[in-house]
């Protein structure tokens, strides 16, 4: 398996695992390893306390938290309503603790804008990265009539359902919202694809690329 952390970022994954959100088209798994794993063998779903599997992708259990980047790159930690406001008339690179709650931030992973991504793609632990559509639509396809798989992402965080994304100009979502988490791809010139696990269907949205999303990354295929 390979390890969850980058040698050259102080921050690594926090948080629990959550909801995905793409359209009925996606897949997800983890790892095999034996004396961590235990196995729903009728969900095809193994887990380990890193990664689940499903299907034949393998996902972190937890939501990214890295804050500091390599090669002096900077993304800046918006701590306030006026900083998130600032990145966004700037288009700068951002990350937030949910809430602005650093205890929560810990628990269940950092909000970040889209124009962080391009810099977090280059700072991930070594052998993952973040989900591209492709591998949403393959995770959605997987779980499709498996609310067992659904469950496994979302149970570790029904206690925080009060933050699921940060909207723009600042406003945290209302409780009960589903989580929204980025994907590596844009859409148009302001926006970017996101996706979002309801329960019963992964359904992939568009999102200002100045919204707060988390970040759930996908261990690369192994050759």
């Amino acid at each position: 398996m390979n390890s969850l952390t980058n040698p050259n970022a102080d921050a690594i994954i926090h948080g629990s695992t959550t909801h995905l959100t793409v359209s009925p088209d996606e897949n997800l798994k983890s790892d095999n390893s034996a004396d961590l794993t235990s196995k729903n063998e009728s969900a095809d779903l193994s887990q380990t306390e890193e990664l689940i599997s499903i299907g034949s992708q393998n996902w972190m259990r937890k939501n990214l938290s890295i804050k500091t980047l390599t090669n002096n790159a900077k993304i800046l930690h918006a701590q306030s309503d006026k900083d998130w406001k600032m990145a966004f008339d700037n288009k700068i690179p951002a990350w937030c603790n949910p809430h602005h709650d650093e205890t929560l931030g810990e628990e269940i992973g950092l909000l970040y804008n889209f124009h962080a991504i391009n810099l977090l793609k280059t700072n991930l632990p070594d052998g993952f990265r973040i989900p591209t559509v492709a591998d949403i639509n393959q995770l959605g396809s997987t779980l499709i009539g498996s609310p067992t798989m659904f469950n496994i992402f979302k149970e570790e965080n029904t206690a925080h359902t009060g933050c699921s994304y940060r909207l723009s100009l600042g406003a945290f979502s209302n409780p009960g919202k589903e989580m929204l988490y980025w994907t590596s791809e844009e859409n148009i010139f302001y926006t970017a694809c996101c996706f979002e696990m309801d329960g019963t269907a992964v359904n992939i949205k568009k999102m200002d690329k100045n919204a707060g999303l988390f970040v759930r990354c996908i261990q690369e295929d192994n050759e």
